[in-house]
């Protein structure tokens, strides 16, 4: 566990990565641990899938709010959304939701998964609850603050933006949901399996409503206000694809198939 010791996270933090067998940091986690506890920096993050890029950015979010809570008012806590970390799809928020709650075990952090296909009267209910964390998908969200949730509507206590798959994210579709979130300060780490500089293009509209068509890095860039110290952490092949996927060709019979 020693290798976790230089970044300063919280005791529960160490424990519970102790106890799930976390013995040291990958890659991606070192970096980017180094980046945002030690640094301060806004994070621009690409490796492959298994790499541990969600532990890598939940470790930096659950770490900085246990530290808040410890030294903020009753009222700081519990009234304001801290973190929202947004992805494309529901089976990935999901994915985000479920490692974030193994690593925040023993904690008084409250979270929150918000993804449509599932009642929104019950989701409306448990935003009612005031969670710290939520993990959404654009859409649900989106209809929340359109309908004006307090608790969600309200983001001028949020400390980070976390966009995985951030290449997804920067299509025109997500635009419209993702504008009043940028447009509140906060800490942001974008993380994707590629971050790929020329194969794909695509438009995009500015916050001054100015069109381009851009790569798909430089849309990112474009869309989302990075901080001037944000480093780029890029681990990935650039391929689009992770090198741990096998193809292989199978011949069989046309009824087999």
């Amino acid at each position: 566990m020693a290798l976790w010791l230089p970044f300063g996270l919280h005791p529960v933090i160490i424990r519970n990565l102790y106890l799930l067998g976390f013995k040291a940091p990958t890659e991606i986690q070192n970096l980017t641990l180094t980046a945002a506890l030690l640094k301060q920096s806004d994070i621009m993050g690409a490796a492959e899938t298994g790499s541990g890029k969600t532990l890598a950015y939940g470790l930096a979010v659950l770490n900085d709010l246990l530290y808040f809570m410890e030294k903020s008012s009753l009222k700081e806590q519990e009234t304001r959304l801290l973190s929202l970390i947004l992805a494309p799809t529901r089976e990935l928020t999901q994915q985000v939701y479920n490692h974030l709650t193994s690593v925040m075990k023993g904690t008084s952090l409250r979270m929150m998964l918000i993804v449509g296909g599932l009642a929104k009267e019950k989701q409306a209910r448990l935003l009612s609850r005031k969670p710290h964390i939520i993990v959404a998908t654009p859409g649900r969200l989106w209809e929340f603050i359109d309908s004006s949730e307090p608790h969600v509507s309200d983001l001028t206590g949020l400390r980070h933006l976390v966009i995985d798959e951030a290449d997804r994210m920067a299509t025109p579709g997500c635009y419209k949901e993702l504008a009043f979130i940028l447009n509140h300060e906060r800490r942001t780490y974008l993380f994707s399996a590629t971050l790929t500089r020329e194969s794909t293009k695509i438009r995009y509209k500015s916050m001054n409503k100015v069109e381009g068509v851009v790569s798909t890095l430089e849309s990112v860039k474009k869309l989302i206000n990075l901080r001037p110290n944000c480093e780029v952490i890029d681990l990935s092949s650039g391929l689009g694809v992770a090198l741990a996927l096998s193809e292989a060709k199978i011949t069989c019979l046309k009824e087999e198939k």
